[in-house]
């Protein structure tokens, strides 16, 4: 019985090693921004940590001026949480069911991630339409 139960934590300290891989700072294919994932319970959103130009033409700090929401026009851009609800599904290795909000738009999108070979995949859809940019980790 000892052995069943060390066996069971074994397998499950393992799952949630797995799932939290895409934890830290990631830079973007256009090595642009960086975008921190995070977890909070059992789901994982991205924060804008550094982009190479946060300011603006007029040397201000970029606002989510195409946001929907008028009360979040003013809003800050950099350390803005943009990526929200990705939960990890243990059967594909993968991270589903999220959303992407794009400050340049003001639209949101679904969204999912993938690991291979250390880098990652993040992917927004637009219906059956998809783009998938290839993300380095940070350190």
């Amino acid at each position: 019985m000892k052995y069943i139960a060390l066996l069971l934590l074994i397998l499950s300290t393992t799952s949630i090693i797995a799932q939290d891989k895409i934890v830290g700072t990631w830079l973007s294919e256009d090595k642009k921004g960086r975008t921190q994932f995070f977890k909070v319970k059992n789901k994982y959103y991205g924060k804008l940590v550094w982009m190479s130009n946060p300011n603006g033409n007029n040397g201000k700090p970029l606002k989510d001026t195409q946001n929907p929401n008028s009360n979040l026009k003013n809003k800050a851009i950099l350390n803005s949480v943009f990526i929200t609800g990705l939960t990890y599904d243990s059967e594909d290795k993968e991270w589903i069911n999220g959303k992407v909000y794009d400050y340049k738009s003001g639209k949101t999108y679904d969204c999912s991630v993938h690991l291979e070979n250390n880098k990652l995949y993040f992917r927004g859809y637009l219906g059956w339409l998809y783009e998938t940019k290839e993300w380095t980790h940070y350190k």
